[in-house]
């Protein structure tokens, strides 16, 4: 496994976005539909919405921004073409992508050392349940919109996750590893993220380790806490939508 900074990841576009702070949409087809429709039909109907749905994506990270942050100018933040693979987009919707921060210092600079962590993760909520609530407005299903984020974005989700739930007033030291050892060229990694990508992601408070096994998406499919030499394994929480619950 690879960690940052030791390491120097390929990039389609040679732009490394390891260490910023972005969230990156595409709307995927769900289910094949009861009434059989032919999979170019529905590749058509999404390519159809999805114009509409760059726009909505700027729109909902800006008010996002705006709501969590209050700044004294309104934030206006445009959803940018993001190419995944040699021939992204031609069978069906494009990735996009919105850069709020360019690294986690330019937020950390106007609040205090926990609050930026806080502020990552509301913003990705609040996206998440607006775009949620616009597939619902263009009748799809909010599982239409998937989102996936960097990997500074990821240990941020994490990081906060133990504050609230398990050390509420500790410090905290994270770190992040890259799992995925097949990078294409530069189709995928760390400085060029995707859905598809794993990884590690640490996160050690009050002498304890929390270790997480999570995609590109945010979703983590396992949680263990080492204390000491003892290892157990945690219920893994929902931490895009904001389902947090442990019993620990």
């Amino acid at each position: 496994m690879s960690s940052t900074p030791e390491s120097n990841w390929p990039s389609q576009d040679g732009v490394d976005r390891s260490r910023t702070i972005a969230i990156i949409a595409i709307l995927k087809s769900p289910q094949p539909d009861p009434l059989n429709e032919p999979d170019f039909a529905r590749y058509q109907r999404l390519r159809d919405i999805d114009g509409p749905f760059r726009e909505e994506f700027g729109r909902a990270v800006s008010a996002a921004v705006d709501e969590i942050l209050r700044p004294k100018e309104p934030i206006s933040l445009s959803a940018s073409h993001y190419q995944v693979g040699p021939m992204a987009g031609p069978l069906g919707p494009e990735h996009h992508i919105v850069t709020i921060w360019e690294n986690r210092e330019v937020i950390a600079s106007s609040l205090s050392l926990s609050a930026d962590a806080f502020a990552i993760v509301a913003i990705v909520r609040e996206v998440y349940r607006r775009l949620g609530k616009w597939a619902l407005s263009v009748n799809e299903s909010p599982e239409v919109v998937s989102l996936s984020f960097p990997p500074a974005v990821l240990q941020a989700i994490c990081e906060q996750h133990v504050r609230d739930v398990y050390h509420p007033r500790a410090e905290l030291e994270a770190r992040w590893f890259v799992i995925t050892e097949e990078f294409y060229a530069g189709y995928q990694s760390p400085a060029h993220p995707t859905g598809s990508l794993e990884y590690l992601v640490e996160v050690t408070a009050s002498g304890n380790t929390y270790s997480f096994w999570i995609k590109g998406t945010g979703v983590v499919t396992r949680l263990e806490v080492k204390r000491g030499k003892n290892i157990s394994e945690l219920p893994t929480p929902d931490l895009v939508a904001g389902n947090t619950d442990a019993a620990d």
